[in-house]
């Protein structure tokens, strides 16, 4: 799989990029920098998902999906939140 050419971020995604602090902020941008030059990184949920998969970065997770050369980013979540 190659490198992304897009990311599309959901408004869900957004808010939580613009309400997380600066730091946590500029942690999930870079992580999700890298899921764009390494799409494969993270891990394919079980249940039936569409395709989603996780990444792990500090204590949050981002859910996301790849379709070709275009990255969905389609919610991130403290990692202690998402499985309530």
């Amino acid at each position: 799989m190659g490198r992304v050419k897009s990311v599309n971020f959901s408004h869900l995604a957004v808010f939580s990029i613009q309400s997380a602090d600066d730091g946590t902020a500029q942690h999930l941008k870079e992580a999700i920098r890298d899921l764009c030059v390494h799409p494969g990184l993270g891990r394919p949920l079980k249940l039936e998902t569409d395709g989603l998969k996780t990444y792990r970065v500090g204590s949050f997770r981002i859910f996301h999906r790849v379709q070709r050369d275009a990255m969905d980013i389609v919610f991130l979540e403290l990692r202690e939140d998402v499985f309530r």
